[in-house]
């Protein structure tokens, strides 16, 4: 919230946006107090500390999804094309597009973890117990995937060797002789194109890589990398439940409060306005949006992590 002077008048209110591009705006009349202010304040600053750990993960979230729509709307394009023939160049393109994607998601993975290990350690203290948790619960996905292990080095190896995927595979097949042909597109890694490009991998993970398939499909250990990192996301913000919960609260008694339409900016005005039909100069944006944004992707999360996505 915007800082403003201390003696100037507050009052509950809210912006409402119409269809045709104008906004309305209701003030109250009943002034909010310095307390009230300041519990207003204090009760949604869990907002602001579970926000980051969620929308770095979010990101995560939306990469693994564009990575997996980049490999079926490439097997889509395979099989819609005119002549049932791929050419050379749709190919590329389409290598070009899972490369990329999969560059996103996996340096938006290493983004997820630095950053949280960080915003938990700001929040909580170096030595509290939910960054030991945490922490703990992490050095646990690392010791029991080769998904995490293996994609979470790639990424340092896609960075100062290679580009981390070897090669999109297509495979095709027909059901009858007269029939279109049925692509599939695979997202490939070569294991021996990971192990001769002299890159120094850690040591357990090199033996992983050497006990692989000569091509094995990168798409299911995405998946489950982004299932484990999920749950790391979880453990973080569930540390603040009973402040969130507490939030939730707070603010369904300042939505009585102010009344205000769905659709609309909840505010708290600050000063006085210039006239009735002028809408106020200064204003400081309750967090309802922030918090219902919060609400429905940790509950999106929370029921992939149940389903095991």
């Amino acid at each position: 919230m915007s800082p403003h002077s201390e003696t100037e008048r507050r009052r509950f209110g809210y912006y409402i946006p119409r269809p045709n591009g104008t906004v309305d705006f209701v003030v109250h009349f009943d002034t909010v107090s310095r307390e009230m202010q300041d519990e207003l304040h204090e009760v949604t600053r869990v907002i602001y500390d579970v926000q980051p750990i969620l929308m770095a993960f979010e990101v995560v979230h939306r990469n693994h999804c564009d990575l997996v729509a980049c490999a079926e709307a490439g097997r889509e394009r395979m099989n819609n094309s005119p002549n049932n023939m791929v050419e050379v160049s749709t190919l590329m393109d389409a290598l070009v597009s899972a490369i990329q994607r999969l560059n996103n998601f996996i340096s938006s993975a290493t983004a997820f973890l630095a950053q949280t290990e960080a915003h938990l350690r700001s929040i909580h203290g170096k030595e509290a117990p939910q960054v030991a948790t945490w922490t703990k619960a992490r050095r646990d996905a690392h010791a029991a995937s080769f998904a995490y292990r293996f994609l979470y080095e790639l990424r340092n190896f896609a960075q100062h060797s290679s580009l981390p995927l070897s090669g999109l595979d297509i495979d095709a097949k027909r059901e009858h002789r007269h029939d279109r042909l049925d692509f599939r597109a695979v997202l490939s890694m070569y294991r021996d194109g990971l192990l001769s490009t002299g890159y120094d991998w850690n040591r357990n993970v090199l033996q992983e890589i050497r006990d692989q398939p000569e091509k094995f499909d990168v798409l299911p250990l995405a998946s489950a990398y982004a299932h484990d990192l999920r749950k790391l996301c979880l453990i973080a913000i569930l540390f603040q439940s009973d402040r969130l919960m507490r939030c939730a609260g707070y603010l369904d008694v300042v939505k009585r409060k102010i009344q205000f339409e769905p659709g609309a900016l909840p505010v708290v005005v600050v000063g006085e306005t210039v006239s009735s039909d002028l809408p106020p100069s200064k204003y400081e944006v309750i967090p309802t949006p922030q918090f219902e944004w919060i609400a429905t992707n940790l509950a999106t999360h929370q029921a992939l992590a149940a389903r095991g996505e």
